[in-house]
């Protein structure tokens, strides 16, 4: 599996608190060694984003990602629930 950054989320990560950092880094590479891990509560979106799934870094921190048809994952987003909209 091969897992890419948007620009977009590149920019959204810097903004992340320094102390978040490395819990984020954490769960990506959590996220990489199996998508699906019951701590990460992944879980595919709805409505205007239903192409786009979601996992959890902790109780406030999302990640929105999007599966590629070549099999990459493209990182799209990182915040709190206010991405979705």
């Amino acid at each position: 599996m091969k897992v890419v950054f948007t620009k977009r989320f590149e920019r959204e990560m810097k903004k992340i608190p320094i102390s978040l950092r490395a819990e984020t880094k954490e769960k990506i590479e959590q996220f990489i060694y199996d998508p699906h891990y019951s701590n990460l509560k992944t879980h595919k979106l709805s409505g205007q984003m239903k192409n786009f799934w979601s996992f959890s870094v902790n109780f406030k921190l999302r990640i929105i990602f999007k599966y590629s048809e070549d099999g990459i994952i493209a990182f799209y987003s990182i915040g709190d629930h206010s991405i979705y909209d």
